[in-house]
């Protein structure tokens, strides 16, 4: 009688596992409890199962009733909804900025630079005797500049010191009987000296003039294309016979300047 009631009881089992998948009930979140009920106390027992339905089975030695609670599907949908509800969160959280004006004023004003090359030229003698001594290779002055608008002007002038050792009877700036001289060509910006210029120990003299109000070096427009602005200068020593023999050198300096 016990085998046979077991025999039942699972026999039902197997039923309610045949009708769970046939009947494609969704599984719940979480396991849910089903309890088997015979008419003999010795057939009572539990089944863990994941869907929630009623079914009664009936044998020769009573029936048999299992209840499946009801499907919770609450914890599904949370489980799909958290997501979109945290990026809708993302979405109307607000945006936190600051935004700070800051004002940058600059005076520019006139400006200029000047530099030679090479930095020493020696004067040699070619030819017959007694012939002209000339500089062995043109100065290249390279000047940038800026000029006040409207009422500015610029310039590049070049002054001598006089020929060292001085008193031993060799060439003096400037004189009558041998003067060093110089000429000018090819400014990028402003008028290059015209002539034949003689050197001076007291005043400066023209490189290059005329650079006009409101202009600069580079940019274009009103100003120069060259960058930086160029002029070349060449010079000329008379090989007077009284000089005494020996080796002089004179120091030039040149200077640009703006308003």
């Amino acid at each position: 009688m016990q085998n046979f009631l077991t025999g039942d009881a699972r026999r039902a089992q197997r039923l309610l596992r045949s009708s769970a998948r046939s009947s494609g009930v969704v599984p719940l979140c979480g396991a849910q409890e089903m309890s088997g009920q015979g008419t003999s106390a010795a057939h009572e027992g539990k089944l863990r199962i994941e869907y929630a339905e009623r079914s009664t089975y009936s044998s020769a030695l009573g029936s048999m009733s299992c209840v499946r609670r009801p499907i919770e599907m609450g914890c599904r949908f949370i489980t799909r909804l958290a997501p979109l509800v945290a990026v809708v969160a993302l979405l109307v959280a607000p945006v936190c900025s600051q935004a700070q004006v800051q004002t940058l004023y600059l005076t520019l004003q006139n400006a200029v630079k000047v530099t030679v090359s090479p930095s020493s030229v020696s004067l040699t003698h070619t030819g017959t005797a007694f012939s002209n001594f000339t500089s062995a290779s043109s100065i290249t002055v390279s000047y940038w500049i800026r000029t006040t608008p409207s009422t500015g002007s610029g310039s590049v002038q070049v002054q001598a010191a006089e020929f060292t050792p001085t008193g031993k009877g060799g060439p003096v700036i400037g004189s009558s009987g041998g003067p060093l001289t110089y000429t000018c060509s090819g400014a990028t910006l402003g008028t290059n000296c015209s002539g034949n210029q003689t050197l001076s120990t007291t005043t400066q003299t023209p490189v290059v003039t005329s650079i006009p109000a409101g202009t600069c070096t580079g940019g274009g427009g009103n100003c120069s294309s060259a960058v930086p602005n160029t002029v070349s200068t060449s010079f000329t020593l008379t090989d007077n016979p009284a000089y005494k023999t020996g080796s002089y050198s004179s120091v030039l300096t040149f200077t640009i300047s703006a308003t």
